[in-house]
C-alpha cells in the first residue's frame, strides 16, 4: 500500500514538473514571438487586393493581401507592438488594429465604414474598436470641433491609457491645432505613449510648432509656366494670399473658385494672389494647369516643401494657405480656403477697387 501511494506521489510530481516545463517553454516562445497574424472578412468585399500598412524595425511596411470572397488572412513580422492600418484596393481605410508580437487578430470590416470595424484579439484593439463604434456619429460628422473635443475629453480622463495615444494619432484633427495636440501628447503618461508609435507624430508637431508664426513673409521666388524666374513680395500690395498646392489638391474644395472670386473683387494693388506648386516635377505641374483659366500668379519652386524659402513656413499638408499684410506679417496660416476668404474680406471690407 505504501509503495502504491509512493508511486502515485512520484507520478504526480513528474506531471507537475513536465507541466512547469511546458509552461516555461510556452512563456519563452511567446516572449520571443516576432510575427502576428490578422484574419477576417470584409462585408461585401468580394475579391480584391487589400493593403496592410504598419511600422516595424524602423521602416514602414506595406503588404498586399489577397481577399477572396471577402475573406483574408496574412502573417507579418514585428518585434514590438505596432499599429496596423487596413485599406481597400482603392485605398479607402477599412480599419485599424494595435497588435503585439504573437497576436492573432480577427476582423470584421465594412466597405467605406472604418468606424464600424469589429476588431478582436487583444484588449487594446477591442476597446479601440468599441470606442470608434460608440462614437461613430461624431467621428463621421467632419465637425472638427466635435471630433477634437471628443478626443480631448478621452485623453484628459485617461492619461495612462495607450488608447489615448492611438486616438490622438488617428482621429484628432491636428492641422491648425498643433499647439493643443502637443499639449495633449505631453499629458499622456510616458508608458502610454511608446516612442516607436509617436516618433513620426512628434516630428510633425515639432515641424509645425517650432515655425515662427510671426516670421515675416518677405519674398518667394518661383518659376512661371514659361520657365522665367519671378518673385512675389508682400510689400507690393496691401495684402497677399499664397496657396501652396500640388497636382492632387489643386482642384479640391473650390480653391480655384474662391481665388477667382477674390481676384475679381480686389485690385492687385490691394491683394496679390499666387498659387505656388510644390509638385516634385515641373512637368507634372505644367500638365496639371494646362487647361487652367487662372487670373492670378502661378508658379513652381525647386525642391517643393523642402525648399529653403518654403521650409520655414512649416507646411505639413496640402493645400496650405498664408495670408499676410504689406509688412509680411502673417495674418492667417492653415488649410481652409473658406477662412482665407473670410480673413481677406474682413481686412479689405469697404475697400474694394475694381479693375
Amino acid at each position: 500500500m505504501f509503495n502504491f501511494v509512493r508511486q502515485n506521489e512520484i507520478i504526480v510530481k513528474k506531471i507537475s514538473i513536465i507541466f512547469s516545463i511546458l509552461v516555461a517553454i510556452l512563456l519563452v516562445s511567446c516572449g520571443d514571438a516576432t510575427t502576428f497574424t490578422i484574419d477576417g472578412k470584409i462585408n461585401d468585399g468580394g475579391t480584391q487586393n487589400m493593403r496592410a500598412i504598419y511600422y516595424a524595425d524602423g521602416a514602414v511596411n506595406v503588404l498586399v493581401v489577397p481577399v477572396k470572397d471577402g475573406v483574408f488572412e496574412f502573417e507579418a513580422n514585428a518585434t514590438e507592438p505596432t499599429m496596423v492600418e487596413l485599406f481597400s484596393s482603392n485605398k479607402v481605410l477599412l480599419g485599424r488594429a494595435y497588435v503585439y508580437p504573437g497576436d492573432d487578430i480577427e476582423c470584421v470590416l465594412y466597405k467605406s465604414a472604418p468606424y464600424k470595424a469589429e476588431i478582436s484579439g487583444n484588449e487594446i484593439s477591442e476597446r479601440w474598436s468599441k470606442f470608434l463604434s460608440d462614437n461613430r456619429e461624431v467621428l463621421e460628422s467632419n465637425n472638427t470641433e466635435k471630433i477634437n473635443a471628443l478626443v480631448e475629453g478621452y485623453i484628459n480622463n485617461n492619461k495612462n491609457d495607450l488608447l489615448s495615444t492611438l486616438l490622438l494619432l488617428t482621429e484628432y484633427v491636428t492641422p491648425n491645432n498643433e499647439p493643443m495636440a502637443a499639449k495633449l501628447l505631453a499629458a499622456i503618461l510616458p508608458e502610454a505613449r511608446p516612442q516607436s508609435l509617436i516618433e513620426s507624430y512628434e516630428a510633425l508637431l515639432d515641424r509645425s510648432t517650432n515655425v515662427k508664426a510671426n516670421e515675416k513673409f518677405g519674398m518667394i521666388s518661383f518659376y512661371s509656366s514659361t520657365d522665367s524666374l519671378k518673385s512675389i513680395l508682400a510689400h507690393s500690395s496691401s495684402y497677399i494670399v499664397v496657396a501652396f498646392t500640388n497636382k492632387d489638391t489643386r482642384n479640391e474644395g473650390g480653391i480655384a473658385d474662391s481665388l477667382r472670386a477674390l481676384r475679381g473683387r480686389y485690385h492687385d494693388k490691394r491683394l496679390q494672389i499666387a498659387d505656388i506648386s510644390l509638385d516634385t516635377d515641373t512637368t507634372v505641374w505644367k500638365k496639371s494647369i494646362e487647361n487652367d483659366s487662372a487670373t492670378w500668379q502661378q508658379g513652381w519652386v525647386v525642391g517643393g516643401v523642402s525648399s529653403h524659402s518654403i521650409d520655414r513656413f512649416g507646411i505639413n499638408r496640402l493645400p496650405y494657405y498664408i495670408v499676410a499684410d504689406s509688412t509680411g506679417r502673417q495674418l492667417y496660416r492653415g488649410t481652409s480656403i473658406v477662412d482665407v476668404s473670410k480673413e481677406v474680406n474682413e481686412k479689405l471690407k469697404n475697400k474694394t477697387i475694381k479693375k
